[in-house]
């Protein structure tokens, strides 16, 4: 029981650390927020700037107004993951390459509070996260976001990431929310980066045939 308080209010605090980043790549202010919660946004601006701290009741409720949020905007692939990375997995990663994440995904939220969304925002986080330790963590399927990530992150195909997690990965891409147009897109990612390989290759062919 100890155990599982510790993980609770682990999650909890780390919530309320990214809560700003996690909210602005939801798409919310600090108003809409609240109104989804039943708080005043100045609540939520307290919350998200330490001066109050984020109860378990509101932890719950923002939860669930995230797994919402995710059912209800399949584009958003960004979203989940950044959820795994910062909030759920966290502690697979150490002081260091947590504050890694952090600051890149506190860039990643600064564009989405600017109206930045889509596949532009994918492509941002994929940038973001490329070669870092919590992009490892997502090509290595630690997190439920590698169904998205491993490719996003690598431009590896979608049917790799997937056999790669065996068939009980499936129902996480309900669970996540990327729906058909997060892996059109994922897809289209896997085509051009296949493209470009095999431009890469026909050049270097043609290279050896001229010398």
């Amino acid at each position: 029981m100890t155990t599982k308080n510790s993980n609770n209010e682990k999650q909890i605090r780390r919530l309320q650390e990214n809560l700003s980043a996690i909210r602005k790549i939801a798409g919310w202010t600090t108003q809409e927020l609240g109104d989804e919660i039943g708080v005043t946004k100045q609540t939520v601006s307290n919350i998200e700037n330490d001066k109050t701290t984020l109860t378990l009741t509101q932890y719950l409720a923002i939860r669930a107004k995230l797994y919402g949020k995710i059912s209800d905007n399949p584009e958003n692939t960004v979203l989940p993951m950044v959820i795994e990375i910062l909030v759920d997995k966290g502690d697979e990663l150490d002081e260091k390459e947590y504050d890694e994440a952090k600051t890149k995904v506190a860039a990643v939220s600064a564009a989405a509070g600017g109206g930045t969304s889509g596949e532009v925002l994918n492509s941002l986080f994929a940038s973001a996260i490329a070669g870092t330790a919590a992009g490892a963590m997502l090509l290595a399927g630690k997190t439920a976001g590698a169904v998205a990530g491993g490719v996003v992150v690598a431009g590896k195909a979608v049917a790799g990431a997937a056999v790669g997690l065996g068939l009980a990965a499936l129902p996480l891409v309900g669970v996540l929310g990327l729906g058909a147009a997060g892996l059109s897109w994922l897809a289209t990612t896997q085509g051009s980066s296949k493209k470009k390989k095999n431009k890469g290759k026909s050049n270097d062919n043609d290279d050896e045939q001229k010398q």
